[in-house]
């Protein structure tokens, strides 16, 4: 099983809280976690262009970003502090502990998220997990 996924959709994967979401954008946030939490040998590709999730985020806008500047930098930096590139392979059990032990639990969610709409909720849900 292989999925192509943005840096920072991995972050929103771990951090995922259904509160202010569409339903669309919700279901398919279900879909990924569901699927990654029953296989977390899945190989994840490293991605950045639009992944299955950008399908149903609020700033598509007919397969445009209007955030593209702001996901851009937020993709950077996450790989920059995983050490990672676009590209690469690796299995979600390892991607998922690189993000929290470079990110989470560095306290870089706020440079890794900057401009985020949903920041403040990630860092709570962080800050609690």
């Amino acid at each position: 099983m292989q999925i192509h996924l943005k840096p920072h959709h991995a972050i929103c994967i771990i951090l995922f809280s259904e509160s202010g979401h569409s339903a669309p954008y919700a279901s398919i946030m279900r879909e990924h976690i569901s699927m990654l939490s029953s296989h977390p040998k899945a190989e994840v590709v490293l991605s950045s262009v639009f992944d299955a999730i950008c399908d149903y985020c609020p700033h598509n806008n007919n397969l445009v970003c209007e955030k593209s500047d702001e996901v851009e930098i937020s993709d950077g930096k996450i790989l920059s502090y995983c050490g990672l590139k676009f590209g690469d392979r690796l299995s979600w059990e390892n991607f998922h502990q690189i993000i929290i032990d470079n990110i989470l639990d560095k306290d870089l969610l706020r440079d890794s998220c900057k401009g985020c709409t949903y920041l403040s909720r990630c860092e709570q849900i962080n800050k609690e997990r």
